[in-house]
Parts: C-alpha cells; structure tokens; sequence
C-alpha cells in the first residue's frame, strides 16, 4: 500500500499511546497491552499527497494527546478516553495541504508542520496554545515564503472551544 507509519510510542501514567496509518491512534496498557480506546480518522478522498499516507506519531500534554492529520487538521483527543476535545483545520487540503509530522508542544504550544510545498503552495508552522484552562489560538509561529514568493498570513481558528 502507499501508507507508512515512521512513529515511535509515547508512554505516560501506565499507558501506551501508538498511532496506525493513515489516521489511527490506539492507547494501550503498558502492563499487559490490552487496547484501552482507539481513534481513527475519517479522511477525505481528494486528498493530495506527495509520497504516501505518511504518520509520524502524537505528542502529549496534560490529560491530552495530540494528532495532526493528512487533511491538515489538529485533532485534541482526551488521553484518558480518546474522546475527541476538539479537532480545528489548520489548512485547507483541498489546496494541498497536509500534516504528516507529529506534533511537538513547547512552552504550552501544540507546535504543527504543514507540508504542501510539492503542489506550489508553501508549508508553514503553526501553533496553537491549549492548557486545559485556556484554549486560546496563537497566531502563526513562522511564516515561510511560497514558491510565488508571497507571505502566507496568520489564520484565527476561531471553532476552537473557549
């Protein structure tokens, strides 16, 4: 198939979380591996990807676990339940866009790489602060130039829960 999984785990509090290609997350118990919940993404059709449904894990902060997906959305999933917190579109794939990466938190931040350069659009980095008392949208950490030298603007994820 043309799905690659190039994650590693991550454990906290005697669980084990992993994630499946193209959108699955599964938490497991480290004790003896029994499944605890599992989450898999419904994923458009159109979607453009350059090298395959490529996944490269989750990060955790807090009671959360974090997902980006191939049709460039930030998944929040409760790490205890893996009931969805919220999911926001970080870019529109119908333009190209996608995230392949895992994300990263520093500081607070749930920290996403867009890819999409191989379409003609520019990939970017954006961030978005979600402790569990705020759930507050960052404007874009970076900006990169495009292939058409124009500067991609900051977006307001507005459907984020306050």
């Amino acid at each position: 198939t043309s799905d690659y999984l190039e994650a590693s785990a991550l454990a906290a509090d005697g669980t084990v979380y992993t994630t499946t290609s193209p959108g699955g997350v599964y938490a497991l118990s480290a004790s003896d591996g029994h499944e605890l919940w599992s989450y898999e993404r419904t994923l458009p059709d159109d979607l453009s990807l350059c090298c395959g449904a490529v996944n490269r894990g989750v990060a955790l902060y807090g009671e959360r676990v974090y997902l980006g997906t191939l049709d460039a959305h930030l998944v929040s999933l409760d790490a205890a339940t893996g009931k969805v917190i919220f999911d926001v579109e970080v870019a529109p794939h119908a333009d190209g866009y996608s995230i392949t990466g895992a994300p990263l938190v520093v500081d607070h931040r749930i920290i996403v790489g867009v890819a999409g350069g191989e379409f003609g659009i520019g990939g970017f980095i954006d961030a978005v602060i979600d402790p569990a008392d705020t759930r507050r949208e960052l404007a874009a950490a970076l900006e990169v130039l495009s292939t058409k030298r124009e500067r991609l603007r900051p977006r307001r994820h507005d459907n984020l829960p306050l």
